[in-house]
């Protein structure tokens, strides 16, 4: 009789762990499910008239409107780490550069000011108050842009690794410009072009691209000097396209800099893909 007791409760106990396993299964494949799809999420996007171009951006969040600009063959989804932890305090627009993803590329001439009148675009339609801009690499570039052209539309501005054009480029960076092709842009982020508006003009993307990037000065350091809202530089001591000389003289000209330089760093190393730099400087420079 004992022995029929034990083995019905063990029966039991199996059966219920069982039941367990299989929630959490479950829970898990719902939460995965649920996660959003940055850059491509239908309830989040929204587009914004640039004229000859539609710019797309994602809006989540509550609070003051911190604008996240990408890098260079990058994509709204690299801020993914980013946009979880921001969009609890802020109302976070993470914008899709022209010609990346599902923003259209237009018909003018690409530069590092059109870019930044993009921007100006999306700015134009969904805000009412000043932003915080927050960039990354090209991101920081025509974030410096924006603070220096609207300058009644921004509160605060961090750049993660951005120069003001070649001038501040290390010749090793020189040399990567020089020598990289379209083929080998295109196998960083062969998914862009699937969700591209217009594939059939990859190539020529690609190409305006590299021009773009060889762009010697997209801000002089007199302009430099009219950017009054307080930035946040973060740049890493062997970054191939900060030089640090260059990096310390935007610093000297801004009105209300601050420079962190992150030791035995390159440029990726100071990208979205660091959160520590998150959760250390950017957090604390928007508090």
């Amino acid at each position: 009789m004992q022995s029929r007791v034990l083995f019905s409760s063990r029966s039991v106990w199996t059966k219920l762990i069982s039941m367990a396993a299989c929630l959490l299964v479950i829970a898990c494949a719902h939460s995965h499910a649920q996660a959003p799809n940055y850059g491509t999420n239908d309830e989040h996007g929204r587009y914004a008239d640039a004229g000859d171009a539609r710019i797309y951006y994602e809006v989540y969040g509550e609070g003051r409107p911190l604008v996240l600009l990408h890098g260079g063959f990058s994509y709204i989804d690299s801020f993914k780490e980013y946009i979880p932890i921001l969009s609890k305090k802020f109302r976070v627009i993470a914008v899709a550069t022209r010609g990346y993803g599902r923003s259209e590329l237009g018909t003018r001439k690409h530069s590092y000011a059109l870019l930044a009148e993009d921007v100006g675009a999306v700015l134009r339609k969904e805000v009412q108050e000043k932003v915080v801009l927050l960039g990354s690499s090209d991101g920081a570039m025509v974030a410096y842009l924006v603070a220096w052209k609207y300058p009644e539309l921004v509160h605060k501005t961090v750049v993660m690794g951005g120069s003001l054009g070649t001038r501040g480029y290390a010749q090793e960076g020189l040399r990567w410009l020089e020598n990289v092709k379209s083929a080998d842009l295109a196998a960083y982020r062969p998914d862009l072009r699937k969700i591209m508006p217009e594939p059939q003009r990859w190539d020529e993307f690609m190409e305006n691209l590299r021009a773009m990037w060889s762009e010697e000065s997209v801000l002089s350091f007199e302009d430099v000097k009219k950017i009054t809202c307080p930035v946040l530089m973060i740049v890493g001591d062997r970054d191939i396209y900060n030089r640090l000389e260059n990096v310390v003289e935007i610093y000297r000209h801004l009105p209300n800099g601050q420079l962190a330089i992150m030791p035995n760093s390159k440029h990726i190393d100071v990208s979205p893909r660091n959160t520590a730099i998150l959760e250390t400087l950017i957090v604390r420079f928007l508090d």
